[in-house]
């Protein structure tokens, strides 16, 4: 919740984001076998890759490359 709190504001300063505005979480553990507290999650806001940003900005970036990835349920 933090995580997804933080990049949202961020976001809403940074970019036009809404409601409606892309997001994916990307998950690195299976929680079958790894404990809750230790799980690693990324929680990603979709933007365009030669977006300008206002300001100094302290969100880290990464690329998804293409391919079959999510899992929709």
């Amino acid at each position: 919740d933090k995580a997804w709190r933080k990049l949202f504001f961020w976001g809403a300063e940074n970019l036009q984001i809404s409601q409606e505005s892309a997001v994916v979480g990307i998950v690195h553990d299976n929680h079958e076998i790894t404990d809750t507290k230790n799980i690693r999650f990324d929680v990603c806001l979709l933007i365009r890759k030669n977006q300008v940003f206002k300001k100094e900005i302290e969100i880290q970036f990464k690329e998804i490359k293409g391919g079959k990835y999510a899992i929709f349920r």
